[in-house]
């Protein structure tokens, strides 16, 4: 985890036990990262209507989903550089071709990059690079 992530983890955990403080005998007896006001479980109608909210806010597709973000993560991270091995590691696959073959798909800028890159080689008749 990302020392912004563990922050933004801290303050969500710190607004949680100021609620629990508020509920009193009220709250559920259950220890969930993320709960409702009474610390229970989100009902699956809210959690739709508050992942809509966010798709929303970040101006994607309403058909994107848990799914869709495994698979963007993926394929950003093998864009930015990041090894395979990693992304597979991160994702939890046991074979590194999982990811590749059903994680990561060739974005408009890995292509124009890979063009570049071969026109590049052939011109200068040069290894690419890495």
């Amino acid at each position: 985890m990302t020392p912004d992530l563990v922050d933004l983890l801290d303050a969500h955990r710190k607004r949680q036990l100021e609620e629990r403080m508020k509920a009193g005998r009220a709250w559920g007896g259950h220890d969930f990262v993320f709960c409702d006001e009474a610390g229970e479980p989100y009902s699956q109608t809210r959690l739709r209507y508050f992942f809509k909210q966010i798709l929303a806010a970040a101006e994607l597709p309403d058909n994107f989903n848990p799914y869709s973000a495994r698979h963007s993560s993926a394929t950003h991270l093998i864009g930015a550089g990041v090894d395979a091995k990693t992304v597979s590691k991160r994702l939890g696959h046991s074979d590194i071709s999982i990811t590749l073959a059903t994680y990561t798909h060739p974005t408009d800028e890995m292509e124009e990059r890979a063009a570049g890159e071969i026109e590049r080689v052939i011109r200068d008749g040069r290894k690419a690079k890495k």
